[in-house]
């Protein structure tokens, strides 16, 4: 008796074991042709979060550059440097910042940069194109 029990279970086991092992061949072929989709999207998160960042940090320096240049805190021939030191090392040398203007009172100070530059890995460099980031910061002067 125990050996026709012992049969049987292994004849209910043995379709489920085939399975089984078809099952993660299949898995293993998927995995392999979803994987490089996924590293590519993985890759383009964090490239887009680099040039985010970079133009966050760009907004936000060229703000403060404006502001203390309109407020009489900074000169206006030393803006560009400080904006400069104020960006991510990454793009410091490649950031566009021309002087500050002073129109009608109103202090701009603009920062542009390559997209291409905007992040350290450049992991999808060739979609990015001839693209760059531009802001422009303006405060009203306080001598009028």
């Amino acid at each position: 008796m125990k050996k026709s029990y012992h049969f049987a279970v292994w004849l209910r086991r043995a379709p489920i074991t085939a399975f089984g092992r078809k099952a993660n061949a299949s898995i293993a072929v998927e995995f392999a042709l979803i994987s490089p989709i996924l590293i590519a999207m993985i890759g383009a998160l964090i490239d887009f979060s680099f040039i985010y960042y970079t133009f966050n940090s760009a907004q936000q320096s060229g703000w403060q550059v404006a502001r203390q240049v309109a407020i009489g805190q900074l000169q206006a021939t030393n803006a560009a440097s400080t904006v400069r030191n104020q960006l991510p090392a990454w793009v410091q040398s490649k950031a566009v910042i021309p002087p500050v203007v002073l129109s009608n009172g109103i202090y701009t100070v603009t920062v542009t940069i390559a997209i291409s530059d905007a992040t350290p890995i450049k992991f999808l460099k060739t979609v990015y194109g001839p693209s760059t980031l531009t802001t422009k910061a303006s405060f009203i002067s306080e001598g009028g």
